[in-house]
């Protein structure tokens, strides 16, 4: 692979980098997660259970989704326990979402079953290559964290 042009590397990286990435996280089956819950309100109830709170608009921007999509996923966790409502007497338009115990148990066992497989893939490589492997991947979150700052600046100055 040395003597590859960049852009085959790139393509490369590129297909074992989504392969690799969709079975770290495949979804457990239902029958493991003993709840029927789709990508999307997973990802709901991993912003719910690491903000505690937020408003329908906060979480439709952590989503970058419209308020009438997030509503939309939404409305199945509370029908199902996963997630409440919160809303103000004095104020009826103020509605802040919290996690339940329900969703924090789902989201445990999502945890639970990550940490596994990523203790199966790394006891099947050598200490060399997994402190390669961590190194790489400190670097890689290094520059991506330094242009997520950069782009958030930049959509700051735009507005």
């Amino acid at each position: 692979m040395e003597d590859s042009p960049f852009s085959e590397r790139l393509e490369r990286t590129e297909f074992l980098f989504s392969q690799i990435m969709r079975r770290i996280h495949a979804y457990p089956s239902r029958k493991v997660l003993k709840a029927d819950v789709t990508f999307a309100q997973m990802k709901v109830l991993w912003i719910l259970n690491s903000m505690g709170e937020c408003s329908m608009s906060e979480l439709a921007r952590s989503l970058s989704v419209t308020r009438s999509t997030a509503t939309t996923i939404v409305n199945r966790l509370v029908r199902d326990g996963f997630v409440k409502r919160l809303r103000s007497e004095a104020d009826r338009r103020w509605v802040r979402l919290r996690i339940l115990s329900k969703g924090k148990r789902l989201i445990s066992l999502r945890k639970k079953h990550r940490r596994e497989r990523l203790t199966m893939i790394l006891e099947n490589i050598s200490p060399d290559e997994r402190r390669v492997f961590i190194d790489a991947l400190e670097k890689i979150y290094e520059i991506l964290d330094r242009f997520s700052v950069k782009g958030e600046k930049e959509r700051g100055k735009a507005r």
